[in-house]
């Protein structure tokens, strides 16, 4: 290897072995990044064996990411598995009665890092996805900073600062949420190289890698992305190539038309237009600034001590007391150069939106993109960015400029105001009174919780200073500082963030073995002993589901089923099942029912007995294994029949997007599918396309009008889909017209 190849390279390497020391559990203990510890530490059937390595049960480290089991892992798992077998994943079977796939965004069908999926083991895939997403963040920030004149030290040490930041620690497993975050430096260094060169090759990179951003499953952070490229222009404005970068952006969301279009048509009939988040957990309460210093001001949920409004991913503004020294070092010294500038606009924009105020208020209430059940202080992952590039060039003038005492000090004012001034009054705004039973115990860990923040201000103060006296040590007291910043981002990250054995990776047991070999098709109601979506990694179709976007009919058809009335709310995301009595689920093909059996004082018990609500005629246990029963509903209606003939038999086959169903009749009749009704679905019956009907307005009906044998095939074959392929291919067309025109320009000069 060279010395000058080494020389470029050098930043990469660090940045590798840095993100490689992270995950550590992944390389030396074999396990993956992902709270399984939750699935067979909290649940039954799960919670009645042993699993290796724990005698006494497998404790949980951090409830709060309950949803990348329940909701992500699962869902974009299926998804993969549909992509390998060849099948365009638009549909999804398995929950709520069938609900649109690829139009959810968090299924990430076309996310950049499926490519793991197609050379390595699920597990093994899964772990590089997250890697990757803070891999990608420290370099993409690395080329920005680089690209704004940092030094590669500097531009290194930015990257990683970012790379494990609030935001994209706090939703690292959810795959999805870090990995857009972690194209934010990316979209803005094209942006740039764009606005200065105004080469279309630049322009169009900035298409390709804005469609994969999209693509990488949350694009709600994207917006706030959008508001920061505008503030980005107005700092390297120039009108002639404003327009194209306007173009370029516009290209790329053509380029992800694919599944833009169909997500925009579930937005409008899902649930998430009449889904509301009350104020109070949309936007950041004003005390959780001191969050940005000190993550653990109000306790956390890994500890069982978290004691503040919402939850935890209030959190996502924290970015380090060193990383914040450092901000304010670079923004004090450098605060004439224009990104100096536009790294502070990134926060305060950030704090615009996260803070109640009437500008975030309005934005909410507008209902743009569904933003009125929306957390707003996801824009704080601007925040995060703004103090990491702040950080970088303020330690370019710790390196490279002589400072004056007073400008040491000056830099220490914001984190020393916020950890001993601010933390008081934090603290007795969301500590009500002394009257509240528990408010020496939140003190308690407020101020416990503040005492590694002041140590490491401390002793970022007197890096500081002793760098001027001790001039010969000046270089490593400046790495230690650094180190310093590595070590509290690290410890906040290995504090929230599981690791878990691969065995207890939604692992086998009796009771689901059970449920897996019974004839299809069926449905299985369990929210009395398994999550919803659990079921989903075993390949079996629930009523329920957990979903951030599925059909507003279905949604209001599961208030009904629960609640007897027909004006009821519509059920939110969450679609659980309480009502086992009504008529509606035996129409849902629900067969069977997973209870727990338990002591006369409610508490689970093997020995105990089948809940009440549960001892109905039409329910007969069929199965049990220690603490869970299995009841077969007797009066389910079958999957698919004939209205005036119920005894016809009819021959039912299904994949993820086509339904086969074969049957005889003597007259006319109509043909029932328990199938949840959706746009997009066709029928063809003997050759001819066919209207489907809705039968309780979400099930699907098709009138047959002829007797004799029939061939029914229904096909989920959407006009949102079809239309957003042929803008992608158009966006694709316009792409490669665009690089020969780039290139014959270029062969022409």
């Amino acid at each position: 290897m060279s010395k000058k190849f080494l020389h470029v390279i050098w930043p990469f390497i660090l940045i590798l072995i840095t993100v490689s020391i992270f995950f550590y559990p992944v390389w030396l203990q074999g396990k993956v990044p992902l709270p399984a510890d939750f699935i067979v530490g909290t649940y039954y059937p799960w919670l009645d064996y042993k699993w290796p390595g724990y005698a006494f049960g497998v404790p949980v480290k951090n409830p709060i990411t309950t949803d990348v089991v329940s909701f992500i892992f699962p869902m974009q798992m299926y998804t993969v598995e549909l992509l390998k077998q060849g099948i365009m994943p638009l549909w999804n079977p398995l929950i709520l009665t069938g609900t649109p796939l690829l139009a959810n965004f968090q299924s990430a069908p076309f996310s950049p890092t499926n490519i793991f999926h197609f050379i390595l083991l699920k597990l093994d895939a899964w772990s590089m996805q997250i890697i990757f997403q803070p891999l990608l963040a420290a370099i993409f920030l690395y080329l920005l900073l680089r690209a704004f004149g940092l030094s590669k030290l500097s531009s290194l040490v930015g990257g990683i600062f970012y790379a494990f930041s609030g935001f994209l620690m706090i939703w690292l497993e959810w795959n999805g949420h870090s990995l857009t975050g972690a194209f934010f430096p990316l979209i803005f260094l094209l942006a740039v190289k764009w606005l200065k060169s105004g080469k279309i090759s630049w322009g169009l990179l900035l298409s390709l890698a804005f469609a994969l951003q999209i693509f990488s499953g949350y694009p709600q952070i994207i917006l706030y992305e959008i508001l920061a490229l505008i503030s980005l222009v107005t700092f390297n404005f120039d009108l002639k190539r404003v327009i194209p970068l306007g173009i370029f952006l516009i290209l790329g969301v053509g380029l992800s038309a694919i599944q833009i279009i169909p997500a925009l048509e579930i937005l409008k009939l899902s649930q998430r237009g009449v889904e509301d988040v009350l104020n109070t957990s949309a936007f950041l309460p004003w005390q959780y600034l001191i969050t940005f210093f000190a993550p653990d001001f109000f306790g956390n949920h890994s500890t069982g001590n978290f004691w503040g409004e919402g939850d935890y991913t209030l959190v996502t503004g924290y970015s380090g007391v060193v990383t914040i020294i450092l901000a304010g070092l670079g923004l004090m010294v450098r605060f004439q150069d224009k990104n100096v500038r536009f790294a502070a606009s990134l926060i305060l924009i950030s704090l615009l939106i996260a803070l109640q105020n009437p500008i975030s208020i309005f934005l909410k209430e507008s209902g743009l993109l569904a933003l009125q059940a929306a957390s707003a202080h996801r824009s704080l992952i601007l925040s995060n960015l703004g103090f990491a590039i702040l950080a970088g060039f303020g330690l370019e003038v710790l390196s490279k400029e002589k400072l004056q005492i007073y400008q040491k000090i000056r830099v220490l004012y914001l984190p020393g105001i916020f950890i001993l001034g601010f933390g008081i009054a934090a603290f007795s705004g969301l500590t009500i009174s002394n009257s509240d039973p528990h408010w020496y115990a939140n003190f308690k860990v407020a101020l416990k919780n503040l005492v590694l923040p002041a140590g490491i201000l401390i002793l970022s103060a007197i890096l500081l200073f002793y760098s001027d006296v001790l001039k010969k040590y000046n270089r490593l007291l400046i790495i230690a500082l650094v180190l310093l910043g590595f070590f509290e981002l690290f410890r906040f990250g290995w504090k929230f963030t599981p690791f878990s054995e691969k065995n207890l990776v939604f692992p086998k047991t009796p009771i689901l073995e059970f449920l897996k070999n019974q004839e299809k098709p069926f449905r299985v109601v369990a929210e009395d002993v398994i999550p919803i979506n659990f079921m989903m990694a075993y390949g079996l179709q629930t009523v329920e589901g957990y979903d951030a976007v599925y059909p507003l009919n279905f949604a209001k058809y599961l208030s009904f089923l629960n609640s007897g009335a027909e004006d009821a709310t519509p059920m939110g995301r969450y679609g659980s099942v309480t009502n086992f009595n009504s008529l509606l689920l035996d129409n849902a093909n629900a067969k069977y029912i997973l209870a727990l059996k338990r002591e006369a004082n409610g508490k689970p018990d093997p020995n105990g007995q089948i809940p009440p609500k549960f001892q109905k005629t039409n329910l007969k246990k069929v199965f049990e294994d220690k603490s869970v029963a299995v009841l077969e509903n007797i009066n389910i209606s079958r999957r698919v029949y004939l209205e005036n003939d119920l005894s016809k038999i009819v021959n039912y086959k299904e994949s993820p997007n086509l339904k086969e169903i074969e049957f005889s009749s003597d007259k006319e009749d109509i043909l029932h599918i328990q199938d949840a009704f959706y746009p997009g679905w066709k029928a063809i019956v003997d050759g001819e396309e066919k209207e489907i009907l809705q039968s309780e307005n979400v099930f699907m009906a098709i009138p047959i009008v002829s007797n004799g044998q029939h061939l029914v095939k229904i096909e989920y074959r959407p006009e949102s889909f079809q239309n957003g392929k042929v803008v992608t291919l158009a966006s694709v067309m316009i792409i490669l017209f665009l690089l020969l025109i780039a290139r014959f320009k270029k062969y022409a000069t």
